[in-house]
């Protein structure tokens, strides 16, 4: 599959299947990337058709890119006139209760001050 597969959802699908990933992953057959948030391994296929030939000149500018350390970050920002981006603990409110409808309560009203009218 050209979008990738969780190994987890292979493992049940045959004994060994896990020593014939390991072995494909080996002879580069296919690409394992780790998702970092789930630590689930992802299997894509290693396909010439996905290859790309890049120009000499674009690998060596990549190359030649510097990336300052954590440290040195903040202050190679802020000499550029940048600012860091602070990140601030989320709120969580207490969901809010739901108002009940109010129900109408029905009442009997007899007009008894209006019976002495009618009579007349």
């Amino acid at each position: 599959m050209p979008e990738g597969v969780d190994s987890d959802n292979l493992r049940d699908s045959y004994t060994g299947v896990e020593d014939d990933i390991e072995a494909l992953v080996r002879e580069h057959k296919l690409i394992q990337i780790t998702d970092t948030e789930s630590k689930h391994n992802i299997l894509y296929p290693n396909d010439s058709r996905f290859f790309v030939e890049l120009f000499p000149e674009f690998q060596n500018s990549w190359a030649q890119i510097r990336i300052p350390d954590d440290i040195d970050l903040e202050k190679e920002m802020s000499d550029a006139g940048l600012k860091m981006m602070e990140q601030q603990a989320s709120i969580k409110r207490p969901p809010t209760k739901k108002k009940n409808p109010r129900q109408r309560k029905v009442r009997k009203v007899t007009n008894v001050h209006m019976l002495d009218n009618n009579a007349s």
